[in-house]
């Protein structure tokens, strides 16, 4: 992604950041900014940025309470409710089901520090007891914290809350009620954070969010293909204007007599 994008789509997002987007009535998110940067980026004269400079929608992250936290010897634990089953504002649904199949992939993650992903970041683990709880229709997580500057804070309330960081393999919309559905859930990794970047960051907002990452995905996909259509060199007849594949290997005996003499055009 070229540098100034990259700058015009982070001055966007410092202008945006909090305001409410007056179309959607909701707040602006980061996918807003990338589309704004990019259809200025494309006023200006330049190239949309591929779909490799897009954030991966697959993953993301949201901030639940710590509920409950117990000594047993040694041993801190912490506890509390990943994610339940619900439909978010926007019809995004995670459903019992998925949220069974998904509570194996929360067990025996690391819990890190701000989500650096680094050994000495380490402070704890999940335990095999994450599960799924039919009653509550939600995955409960319990962790072993094994930091003791970690666990004093945790004690005295400094820190509250935890980040979860998942991913998802797909968001599939239902055409007809246009409820999406998130498929295929998978636990990445918790983190303690001292003060959330977004108090307000619930799952349903960051599943929202990377519904638009997708959307976002696929509308720079789809405008890479029709570009790559335009680039295609096709061969017209200039007797009866029809179009020729330019493999020849393709062409019939009589196709080979009628273009004897063509022109090469290029799909405007």
């Amino acid at each position: 992604m070229p540098k100034k994008f990259e700058d015009m789509v982070a001055g966007i997002w410092s202008s945006i950041k909090g305001k409410v987007n007056p179309k959607t009535k909701k707040p602006f998110t980061e996918s807003d900014a990338y589309a704004m940067a990019t259809s200025r980026w494309k006023a200006m004269g330049h190239k949309a940025p591929g779909k490799e400079s897009l954030k991966d929608w697959h993953i993301f992250e949201f901030f639940v309470p710590i509920q409950e936290t117990s000594s047993i010897g040694k041993e801190f634990l912490i506890k509390g409710i990943a994610i339940n089953e619900t439909t978010t504002r926007n019809g995004i649904k995670y459903i019992a089901k998925e949220l069974e199949l998904a509570a194996p992939s929360f067990r025996g993650k690391p819990i890190l520090l701000d989500h650096k992903n680094e050994v000495k970041n380490i402070v704890g683990r999940t335990t095999a007891n994450v599960s799924y709880s039919p009653s509550k229709k939600a995955i409960e997580f319990e962790a072993r914290i094994m930091d003791e500057d970690i666990r004093n804070m945790i004690n005295d309330g400094r820190i509250s809350d935890v980040s979860i960081g998942a991913k998802v393999q797909d968001l599939v919309q239902n055409k007809d009620t246009k409820e999406v559905t998130a498929v295929g859930i998978e636990g990445l990794e918790i983190s303690l954070v001292a003060v959330p970047g977004d108090p307000g960051a619930n799952i349903g907002q960051a599943f929202e969010e990377s519904l638009r990452l997708k959307e976002s995905f696929e509308d720079v996909e789809e405008e890479e293909e029709e570009e790559e259509i335009e680039e295609e060199q096709v061969i017209t007849c200039p007797g009866c204007g029809m179009k020729y594949d330019m493999d020849e290997k393709k062409w019939s005996g009589k196709e080979k007599e009628q273009l004897n003499e063509v022109i090469i055009l290029k799909i405007n």
